[in-house]
């Protein structure tokens, strides 16, 4: 690894950036530089159009992931005190509404998973209170008050630490998990079979494990998840500020996201709104 990334690198986790954007921003640099055979203080504007170029031809990625690639570029060149990629276009990004489950698809993903006292307690968790998968697995056991109701969260994203409240459901899942796990002598809250922290991946095929269990035929994800908690309070009428609470949105734009209408919402309004006058 180039010397400048890996100083780029320690300056993201000094920022708190979450260790999936850190992997993803260093791997981008690291085969820019290899593909260009450059330092990076003799890159030009033309030698980056020609990687993006080969990028969207040669690997064709998608709009998004040009996207990604060209926030890195630009983050990495800034970082380094160079002006080469400021101002570089971004690519339009496709907007898509979040995937999220029905009531009825996550009450049949909660029970498939009650057999086992970890794997419930994590999917309770992050369906009742949207955590990201990073936030899930740093828990520690200390970060958890039963009798409140409220853990707290170290953020993955550069955002504020917070504190994060949740429903009884998952102050029984919880309580039962700890029940089962003992004293250990680990802080980690979640723990993998040989008793280490559990990792994010892991986490990930927990989740798709009891989809496909509970017969679940979209693709389910911990973000899935995250994004089922949000437009499940907004569903029920929990105020948009709260929700990015909640979640630990910087700023409401990034939650605004969530007030999209599904099918039987917007029927329920169109009722009501004209049931008194036809």
């Amino acid at each position: 690894m180039h010397e400048t990334v890996e100083s780029y690198r320690n300056h993201l986790e000094e920022l708190g950036r979450s260790p999936n954007t850190i992997r993803q921003y260093t791997w981008h640099i690291q085969r820019m530089l290899d593909y260009l055979g450059k330092e990076p203080e003799a890159i030009t504007r033309e030698d980056l159009s020609r990687y993006r170029h080969h990028l969207s031809t040669d690997n064709d990625y998608s709009k998004n992931s040009q996207y990604m690639v060209t926030m890195a570029i630009q983050n990495y060149f800034a970082y380094l005190g160079l002006e080469t990629a400021a101002g570089l276009p971004r690519p339009q990004r496709r907007k898509s509404l979040p995937k999220y489950l029905t009531e009825a698809e996550a009450h049949r993903l909660l029970m498939a998973c009650e057999h086992d006292p970890r794997d419930h307690a994590i999917i309770t968790l992050m369906a009742y209170t949207g955590l990201r998968v990073s936030e899930v697995t740093g828990l520690d056991c200390e970060d958890i008050n039963l009798g409140e109701r409220t853990l707290g969260v170290v953020s993955g994203k550069g955002d504020k630490d917070r504190m994060v409240v949740f429903a009884q459901p998952t102050a029984v899942a919880l309580r039962r998990w700890l029940e089962a796990r003992g004293d250990v002598g680990h802080n980690a809250l979640f723990l993998n079979r040989s008793g280490s922290r559990i990792t994010p991946r892991s986490l990930q095929r927990i989740v798709r494990k009891y989809a496909d269990d509970a017969g679940i035929r979209k693709t389910v994800t911990p973000h899935v998840l995250r994004h089922t908690m949000a437009t499940t309070l907004l569903r029920h009428g929990a105020d948009i500020r709260i929700i990015q609470q909640l979640l630990g949105h910087s700023t409401i734009a990034t939650t605004q996201i969530y007030t999209h209408v599904d099918d039987a919402m917007l029927r329920t309004a169109y009722d009501k709104a004209f049931s008194d006058e036809y």
